[in-house]
């Protein structure tokens, strides 16, 4: 299914295709379903963020708590979102925690980070994500 992927080229990347693979189990359709980096992007974030939220929670939620769990995501999505664009137009793929390390929707971030101490160094673990 990847030979036949609109965005075949894109897998060839580590990062892309890691993302895909994350996918694969919930979405087994994402190699032949997703047309641009920006959809497997935005798929794979959603997904990270709700896992992140959810934990190991396998119940049913109702729709009330469906609709909170969602906004929390796009809230976190965007607020991700905002980050990525500040480390991509600051041409940088590491930079300080700093007050960040306070704030819940950080800490759900998909990051690579030894802890979250104010003047410790953070990416994003799919560095694609930023670019």
């Amino acid at each position: 299914s990847i030979a036949q992927s609109r965005i075949r080229a894109l897998y060839r990347r580590p990062f892309p295709l890691s993302m895909a693979m994350d996918l694969y189990p919930s979405l087994p359709n994402v190699f032949a379903d997703t047309c641009r980096a920006s959809e497997l992007y935005d798929t794979w974030l959603h997904q990270w963020f709700r896992q992140k939220l959810l934990g190991g929670k396998t119940e049913k939620l109702d729709q009330e708590e469906q609709e909170k769990v969602q906004k929390r995501i796009e809230d976190d999505f965007l607020e991700a979102e905002k980050l990525a664009w500040e480390l991509h137009c600051a041409n940088v793929s590491h930079i300080k925690v700093a007050e960040r390390g306070k704030l819940e929707w950080f800490r759900h971030c998909p990051l690579r980070l030894h802890n979250f101490h104010r003047d410790s160094l953070f990416s994003f673990r799919h560095k694609s994500i930023q670019e």
